[in-house]
């Protein structure tokens, strides 16, 4: 008897194992499904700096006075401004998470801040009798950091934060962290995943030359740079964590 009462408290022990093991195992994928989902709709976004380019030609004029004694102005010499503006574009950062209704995540006002801060002349070969004018965003704002909540029929809420640097790359974090009752979760399941701009944005996000050197004068025209594209660059299980933020 005692064999057989030790036999089937193994059996019932193995049995616990198995299901905690499946219901782990099945947590992780329900993470997996929700951070994959995310990430698909970031490697399908794009974003596109957008400026406008005006020229004023300017002409320097003196008086002159001739051989009859009468005076004239007649043009010495002459000089343009060349003025670029950074537009704050609705559309600059097109993703399908977000709608008309709602922006849900507004990574475009950190991209036109990244942009930004890039925004001189750096690239523009610049006549040196000549004025340039680099107007950027007025006092552009950056956060990065945005939290997403995916849901899952069988185990809840997924916490989806989305955090991007500077430089572009975006990293993710997924987090399980009550079941579809609310009930907490002794261990937190954890996933990450790590995006990449696919070229960087100091070879994207620039000012290319605009000046027509036959108009002496340009009306405000509108232009964009390059899209910026990700792709994800790794996506890992992360062991679970104790409730609470032990």
């Amino acid at each position: 008897m005692m064999v057989s009462a030790s036999i089937l408290m193994a059996a019932v022990s193995n049995a616990g194992k198995l299901r905690s093991g499946q219901e782990e195992q099945q947590r992780y994928l329900t993470l997996a499904s929700a951070l994959r989902l995310v990430c698909d709709e970031l490697t399908e976004s794009t974003y596109r700096g957008e400026y406008t380019y005006s020229k004023e030609t300017f002409e320097i004029k003196e008086t002159v006075t001739n051989p009859d004694g009468t005076t004239e102005e007649v043009v010495v010499d002459e000089y343009s401004e060349h003025t670029y503006k950074q537009q704050n574009a609705e559309n600059s950062f097109q993703c399908r998470l977000n709608s008309v209704a709602a922006d849900v995540l507004p990574l475009g006002k950190d991209l036109d801040t990244i942009f930004a801060e890039r925004f001189d002349g750096s690239r523009i070969t610049e006549n040196p009798d000549d004025t340039y004018i680099y107007t950027p965003l007025e006092n552009p704002f950056f956060s990065g950091n945005y939290k997403l909540t995916v849901t899952a029929d069988d185990f809840g809420e997924v916490s989806v934060t989305i955090r991007m640097r500077r430089d572009g790359v975006i990293h993710l974090t997924a987090e399980l962290q009550k079941d579809k009752d609310g009930t907490p979760y002794e261990q937190i399941s954890v996933m990450e995943a790590e995006l990449l701009p696919e070229q960087s944005l100091d070879s994207v996000l620039f000012l290319e030359d605009r000046d027509d050197s036959e108009k002496k004068n340009i009306s405000e025209i509108t232009y964009q740079t390059e899209e910026v594209h990700w792709k994800l660059n790794w996506i890992a299980k992360k062991e679970a964590k104790e409730a609470g933020g032990a």
